[in-house]
Order: structure tokens, then sequence, then C-alpha cells
């Protein structure tokens, strides 16, 4: 659930290299599934999905998640995006 569609698929496929799997209503996304190699990950605009589960309305978004994703090269993809992103801690091997 995110309250920025548009913003949380253009990191993932402008700065990751995700695609675009799947997005319900082209002009105002409400959904949208990405993919890259075997991983997918899907959003919920927050406002369509509290009319189906209106408790979620009054959950504050925010806070954080730990999200592991192996790669093979992290090196060439921390180089490839880190003029693109801001960097919180710097790449430790």
């Amino acid at each position: 659930m995110v309250d920025d569609i548009q913003r949380s698929v253009s990191f993932y496929t402008d700065i990751l290299g995700f695609n675009k799997e799947f997005e319900f209503s082209e002009d105002n996304p409400t959904f949208v599934s990405i993919f890259k190699d075997d991983i997918h990950i899907s959003f919920f605009k927050r406002e369509e999905f509290v009319k189906e589960v209106p408790k979620f309305n009054d959950i504050n978004l925010g806070g954080s998640f730990v999200l592991n994703i192996e790669v093979e090269d992290i090196q060439s993809l921390y180089d490839d995006i880190k003029e693109r992103v801001t960097i919180i801690k710097e790449l430790y091997h």
C-alpha cells in the first residue's frame, strides 16, 4: 500500500530496472505489479485499498522494513544507481 503509486513504481522501474507486469487503470493506476527476473512486487494505491479494507485508513504509512535481494554483482549495481538515488549508507563488503 503506497500513497504515491507512480513515484513508487518509477523508482523500481527507472532506477532498479524492473518492468511493469500488470497495471490496473492506465490513466490513474490503482494497482501495479512489477517484476525483474524472479522478483515480483505489487503496489496498491492507498485510497483504493482502504475502500476494500477500511481498517487501513487510520494507519500511518512510513517506518521501515527489511528487504533482502540476492544479486550476483552488487558493486556493479551500486555503481549503476549511486548517482540516481540518495545513498544513506555506503556499500560495504
